[in-house]
């Protein structure tokens, strides 16, 4: 009956085809962006591109390459497909092409992956314009060394578009040719010339071992084919700023036509009259054309010297390539070129070289660090036509007037420029333009500047309002203070002292002579000889004209650090040396008093007026006090570190610990030094002081000098760093600097003054048999302890609480180093720890030297210089514990892991090998808590300091992890210098066991989801029991393959194609090896074999299963069926995991499967058919045997 059907069905199609009107044809069309990719043995995820205008599908040879997807419609937009390379645990190198078909066209991906632990292959890049772009990562094409060539197969190259050979991505190991332009097929020389050919197309591209030569071949064709290269015609023509060409990368070269002794380019629209003259659109230095000299000025309708770029750097050896013919400016234009005359003339459209032609008009325009708008404040930046920067012509000068200049770093968003004014004068539009004679030279406002065309930046060292003016004839220009011309004298207020007589007293105003931004207003001392501080505030001049205004002042006590009242002072007929002011509240009359300019400033004294500034205590001995602790000097010969806090003794201290301020009134700020006369100083901005013997001068100074203020509560006080801002406050037994020091105020120092010292402690105190806590900075700030002999008696560990990686480690504390220690005291309060560690990572001794005091028995600092490389500290404050740490792994405690053969159960379930390269762990149930020596797996330690171990199978092979992977690899040998070798081991005191690879610090763990043991970041399981393999149970006897009722062979063959993700391979089924098995599918892609099934077929059977812990599904179908006919869900078997070989153990009543032809056809099968046997999406992999067709 389904034979009928389909046959009707089949005359009904045939039907309908005849009815319908044929459609126009469609051309297909397949793109593929990459032909080659070269992959590391680690595994890699590619993408490519698909565009075709039909139906497309994509597929892989190899079972360890993947495709996503793995078909496509027909569309104008190109398709992303991943391509995913699994890891090569092969020392060999291996190969695999993708192919993507449309239709009857066909396009390859080839892709070649390293072997583990082997050389990456030899490999060339070619890049450039014609092969998609200059970037070597993502649009060069690879070359792979074969047979003694570099090959790179089906290259889609560009016509007249440059490229040439690299060796990588860093532009080493440049291959060029010697002819700019080639044909294809012809031999390549090597040179200094980028590549071009004469004709597009897709060739077979191969460059010689020896890099002495290279080819360009039509598909298929080989180097032995090629012919020798014939010199061709050259075709000038333009590249550059102008149309689409873009410098070539674009449309080609405007071709120069020749006209009697011109080759001629008319009506040129540039966007900027910059371009080169270059023969067959290629960079080769023979026909390449530019400036003849570097430093002559190019000019419309004027004749420009040129020259190859080969003759230039004849003339010039230590030139690069010759100048581009720069006009600037924008426009259309004819350009006119002779090889002969060594010639170009950009002329107006219409007129010839030597033409009379109409008179340009050149204009002139101020551009630098120009202020913009509120929009946009780089509008005006550095722009050759912004319109504020026009100059026109006054007195015989070019001048634009009221430019507001800014310095340069305030037009950058991180503050990254320079902290000057830059400006240049250039041909509007263009960058033809005058600067300085020196470069980076700072010039003053209202002096002449020499400059010349072609100059460097012109530097000026202040921003304002300014009129520039330039004299082009003689090459000086002048930035004059807005209103004034060259050679004018500037009448200015500001920066001068000025002194008036009233009632026979003179009185000087002095504004920001003594003190920048400070108005100090001095009266006579009462000894006649100097003046002293009357009056001061801050000020702002606001100016109506160049003559007159007003003084805004702001009023300030410096006793009682505040403002007081606010006074105008009003100004007029201002000149260079005289002013009038109006200011009764210091003259005691209305009316305007003269006031001459001092040519040479008074010195004015504090003392003279008022009260002497102070600080916000008394300059003297203080203790930095906070609770029970006090601040202690860096130890003696110790540059830099976290002050360290020490006891203190009913709020006093130590005469060591005490620290002297001193406050210099002229700077507003303190020193601070210690009790060995050093400066305390922050010059890293970070948390440590430096500290340094003698006050540096200049810049460096504010390092050194420290704001002390009372802080909000009336009892503590901000001390923070004058240049870094950073503040002392007492965290975590230590004194430390920071930003945000204020934010705790239970953390701020009260300043005590140090009257009465306390003796140094006399106590005989005792460092040993004590865990010594502290706060472990480098390792943001956990807690960390010595122990010195409390775990164990003449053992010295560092350890740190885990609690930071989670709270599952709450409690835990882990011994980071470990040794041997002695103690020698030096009196009852001090002495030398001296130590004897293992290096973790070089496995040597590592001998120390810690010195250490004490000021109570419990309080001690520790001078940790000699351990800075390990502890990342040079001093350690601490205190000790007072309760037991236990240190053996956690919670409540345990034995430490020792070396041993262990079963790795959680659960019931049971860890057993990979029977692979690499894979998650499977399991079996343990047997009363116990399984074979097969699933056990040895734990040697090879670091006792940091607790790592060696993992082995039972089968002698050591398990690591690679990074970015779940699961596991094995290796026959044990990398030492590998970390992915190392596993760091300890109890968490539950009974389980924290495992985590030293590389990646993922952590071992059983998901019960997926029933085996990965290798996870995150928690996704639970951690393991270490259970010692002792009195291991017999191995379970197989079940021997008789025990089935059905063959385990196969009486047809099946076909396989990888493409489609069919395999045939090997496995043991119930005690009987080598079964031939045929596997269909991936983890996400289904899979696709066929089988020849003879006539007279009338059943079919077969036993099958899918992968563990997934589901599959088997579809059979045939043509002569109709279509499908048969589909089963398989049950999910532990065997059907990682890698062939396979050990399945099957069952006939859940594993074999029949299918009754007869039945299904109503007779036996009457011709030889092809049974197409695939999977179903969501169930794609399964494994079939004993496949078998009976007659009977």
């Amino acid at each position: 009956m389904k034979i009928r059907s389909l046959l009707c069905g089949l005359f009904a199609v045939a039907a309908i085809s005849a009815c319908k009107q044929e459609e126009p044809v469609v051309q297909p069309s397949l793109d593929v962006n990459k032909t080659s990719a070269l992959v590391s043995a680690a595994g890699e995820e590619l993408t490519i591109e698909v565009t075709s205008n039909v139906d497309w599908t994509a597929s892989a040879d190899q079972d360890w390459v993947s495709v996503d997807p793995s078909s496509g419609k027909g569309s104008a937009d190109a398709a992303k497909v991943k391509v995913t390379v699994d890891p090569n645990e092969a020392e060999e190198t291996r190969a695999a092409v993708v192919t993507v078909v449309a239709d009857q066209l066909t396009k390859t991906l080839k892709i070649t992956q390293a072997g583990a632990n082997a050389p990456e292959p030899e490999t060339y890049i070619l890049v450039g314009e014609a092969v998609g772009g200059w970037d070597p990562v993502n649009n060069g094409v690879i070359l792979i060394l074969e047979d003694g060539y570099y090959v790179a197969k089906a290259v889609s190259v560009t016509a007249k578009k440059g490229m040439h050979f690299t060796k990588n991505a860093a532009w080493e190991g440049n291959v060029k040719g010697k002819h700019g332009l080639i044909a294809p097929n012809e031999i390549g020389e090597v040179g200094s010339n980028d590549i071009s050919l004469t004709e597009g197309g897709k060739f077979d591209v191969y460059l010689t071992e020896a890099l002495d030569k290279f080819y360009f071949m039509s598909e298929g064709k080989l180097p032995s084919e090629a012919v020798e290269h014939v010199d061709i015609a050259v075709s000038w023509g333009i590249c550059g700023a102008y149309g689409n060409n873009n410098w070539g990368s674009g449309d080609p070269d405007t071709e120069l036509v020749q006209d009697g002794e011109w080759y001629v380019a008319k009506n040129i629209e540039f966007s900027e009259v910059n371009f080169k003259i270059r023969g067959n659109n290629s960079w080769a230095d023979d026909v390449k054309w530019g400036r003849a000299a570097k430093d002559q000025k190019c000019e419309l309708n004027k004749a420009i010297a040129v020259s190859t770029c080969t003759e230039y750097k004849e003339a010039n050896p230590d030139a690069g390539d010759n100048e581009n013919i720069y006009i600037g400016g924008s426009g259309t234009y004819d350009v006119y070129f002779s090889p002969e005359k060594k010639e170009v003339w950009v002329m107006t459209p219409g007129y010839k070289p030597g033409d009379e032609t109409p008179e340009i008009t050149v204009t002139y325009t101020v551009t630098g660090t120009i202020k913009g708008t509120d929009a946009d404040k780089k509008a005006n930046y550095w722009n050759p036509s912004n319109e504020p920067g026009l100059m026109v012509e006054e007195d015989g000068y070019l001048v634009a007037k009221n430019i507001e200049f800014d310095y340069d770093y305030r037009f950058s968003d991180d503050a990254s420029g320079e902290d000057y004014v830059k400006f240049k004068i250039c041909e509007t539009g263009t960058w033809n333009a005058f600067g300085q004679l020196e470069d980076k030279a700072v010039n003053k406002p209202n002096t002449e500047i020499t400059v010349k065309e072609g100059g460097h930046d012109i530097y000026l060292d202040r921003a304002g309002l300014y009129d520039v003016y330039l004299d082009k004839t003689n090459g000086k220009v002048w930035v004059m203070e807005a209103g004034y011309k060259p050679g004018e004298e500037i009448a200015r207020l500001d920066g001068n002292q000025w002194m008036a007589e009233v009632d026979d007293m003179q009185v000087i105003f002095d504004l920001g002579v003594t003190e920048e931004g400070m108005l100090c207003i001095a009266l006579p001392t009462m000894d006649g000889t100097g003046f002293g501080l009357y009056m001061t505030g801050f000020y702002e001049i606001e100016a109506e004209d160049k003559q007159s205004g007003v003084i805004l002042f702001m009023g300030y006590d410096w006793e009682y650090d505040e403002m007081t009242e606010e006074h105008e002072f009003v100004y007029s007929d201002l000149t260079a040396s005289t002013v009038k002011l109006v200011c009764e509240t210091v003259f005691g009359v209305s009316d305007p008093v003269t006031l001459t300019k001092v040519e040479t400033p008074y010195e004015i004294e504090i003392e003279g007026g008022g009260e002497d500034p102070e600080g916000a205590v008394p300059n003297g001995e203080y203790w930095f006090l906070n609770g029970d602790k006090v601040m202690a000097p860096l130890a003696e010969g110790e540059a830099s570190g976290i002050m360290p806090a020490a006891a203190a003794v009913n709020g006093a201290s130590t005469a060591k610990n005490a620290f002297t301020l001193t406050y210099y009134p002229e700077l507003s700020y303190y020193t601070i030094q210690d009790s060995y006369g050093r400066y305390l100083g922050n010059s890293s901005y970070g948390e440590d002081v430096d500290v340094v013997a003698e006050l540096p001068a200049g810049d460096d100074q504010l390092y050194y000098l420290w704001t002390v203020a009372l802080s909000a509560d009336g009892t503590t006080y901000e001390v923070y760093n004058a240049e870094s801002w950073n503040g002392f406050s007492c965290e975590s037994g230590s004194w430390k600097l920071s930003p945000g020091f204020y934010e705790n105020a239970d953390a701020l120092p009260a300043l005590v003054p140090a009257d009465n010292p306390v003796d140094e402690p006399a106590g005989d105190f005792e460092i040993d048999g004590k865990q010594w806590v502290f706060s472990w900075e480098a390792m943001m700030g956990v807690e960390a302890l010595f122990d010195l002999g409390v775990t164990a008696p003449g053992s010295f560990l560092f350890a740190y609480d885990m609690s930071m990686f989670g709270e599952e480690y709450t409690g835990v504390w882990f011994p980071y180093y470990s040794g041997s220690y002695t103690v020698e005291k030096t009196n009852g309060s001090s002495g030398v720890i001296k130590v004897t560690l293992i290096d973790p990572y070089e496995g040597t001794e590592l001998n120390a030297e810690i010195p250490y005091t004490m000021s109570s028995e419990d309080a001690a600092t520790f001078d940790t210089s000699a351990l800075k490389d390990q502890l990342e500290m040079t001093s350690v404050s601490a205190t000790a514990a007072k309760e037991f740490i236990d240190l053996s792994g956690g919670q409540g405690g345990g034995e430490s892991f020792a070396d041993g053969n262990y079963w790795i159960v959680s659960g019931g379930k049971v860890a057993t090998p990979l029977t692979g390269n690499y894979g998650y762990l499977q399991t079996v149930d343990a047997v009363g808590g116990k399984s074979t020596a097969a699933n056990a797996f040895t734990f040697t330690c090879v670091d006792q300091t940091e607790s790592l171990f060696a993992i082995q199978d039972s089968n002698g092979k050591y398990l690591y992890q690679e990074e970015g992977r779940k699961n596991f690899n094995v290796s026959s040998s044990f990398d030492r210098a590998d970390e992915a070798f190392y596993w760091q081991v300890f109890a968490m005191g539950d009974g389980t066991y924290y495992i985590a690879n030293y590389l990646t610090m993922q952590t071992v763990q059983y998901d019960a989801n997926y029933g085996s043991y990965g290798c996870y970041a995150e928690m996704q399981g639970v951690y393991p029991e270490l259970i010692l393999a002792e009195d291991p149970i017999e191995e379970p006897e197989p079940t021997p393959g008789e025990s089935l009722a059905h063959p385990l062979t196969s009486n047809v063959v099946w076909t396989i194609d990888e493409n489609l993700k069919s395999y045939s391979q090997k496995a043991t089924v119930n005690g009987t090896a080598d079964v031939d098995v045929l596997k269909m599918g991936t983890s996400s892609v289904t899979g696709t074999a066929t089988v020849a099934i003879p006539a007279g077929t009338k059943k079919i059977g077969f036993y099958g299963v899918a992968w563990k812990g997934k589901k599959g599904t088997l579809v059979a179908s045939a043509e002569i069926a109709g279509g499908t006919f048969f589909t089963q869900e398989m049950v999910s078997n532990d065997g059907a995991s990682n890698n062939s070989p396979y050990t399945i153990t099957a069952s006939d009543e859940t594993d074999y499967y029949e299918f009754d032809l007869e039945a299904a056809l109503g007779m036996a099968l009457p011709m030889d058919a092809t049974v197409t046997l695939s999977t179903a999406e969501g169930a794609t992999r399964v494994i079939v045997w004993g496949l078998n067709c009976y007659t009977e």
